[in-house]
């Protein structure tokens, strides 16, 4: 996985206050509540001196018989140097058969037969950590063609935009008793700001996943086989904690 660190800083703001005994956020429960540990273990992460804007990020995938897929990632008329959590923007996806050494395109055909793309927020505690914030799709729905086409007679890009909205989802507090017939309880929510979610729940960035199914049919062949493949990287900004 890639890693992009953003570096621009921000000022340190008030922590948001969760006064009672029940404290919820986007359907998690408190306990939850722990910094997340160990989670480098999980995935490589590679950090990189560059971020969207500054060329995008770009995969290169093999799909055999001498036919690579280039996909690619970008954020343009977004400043990826001020990158927020809470903002609604967009990626521009595109997909692009590579011709080889020679200049020469292959000659078979290769379809996007589906696209599906899902952001997450990167957090250092569990509250937050994981928290899907949008997702798209993106395939035929019916006719003939089984996909959209990317190499082999065709020589056209893929391209698609993951329009993404901001997290705005509210967190709530609240405490109640009863007792002897006679209860009381109360509950209040507050909408979270790019800075509580930076200082509170240590949110560290965003976290982009985007799978591929691809079909491929060799010259000479009257049927397809499908490769499937996984881009990952991380959007990452610096947390409040950092910005000293």
């Amino acid at each position: 996985m890639r890693r992009f660190r953003i570096t621009r800083r921000h000022a340190p703001v008030a922590t948001l206050a969760a006064i009672g005994l029940i404290a919820v956020a986007s359907g998690c429960s408190t306990s939850d509540n722990n910094d997340a540990t160990n989670r480098e273990n999980n995935t490589q992460r590679i950090s990189l001196d560059n971020d969207l804007e500054g060329g995008g990020a770009t995969f290169e995938h093999d799909l055999g018989s001498g036919i690579t897929l280039m996909t690619s990632f970008s954020a343009p008329g977004y400043d990826v140097d001020d990158w927020r959590i809470t903002d609604s923007k967009s990626i521009h996806i595109q997909a692009q058969v590579a011709s080889n050494s020679d200049g020469v395109m292959p000659e078979a055909e290769v379809l996007i037969e589906s696209m599906h793309a899902d952001v997450f927020i990167d957090a250092r505690k569990n509250l937050m950590d994981g928290i899907k914030q949008d997702t798209m799709d993106d395939s035929l729905h019916g006719g003939t063609q089984p996909g959209f086409a990317v190499g082999g007679p065709s020589e056209y890009e893929y391209t698609e935009v993951f329009s993404i909205e901001g997290h705005s989802d509210t967190f709530m507090t609240g405490y109640g008793y009863y007792m002897e017939g006679y209860g009381r309880s109360e509950l209040s929510e507050k909408r979270p700001t790019e800075n509580n979610l930076r200082k509170d729940a240590k949110v560290t960035g965003n976290k982009f996943q985007i799978v591929w199914n691809v079909l491929v049919r060799l010259p000479g062949e009257t049927t397809y086989h499908k490769v499937a493949f996984v881009d990952e990287f991380i959007v990452e900004i610096v947390p409040a904690e950092d910005n000293d």
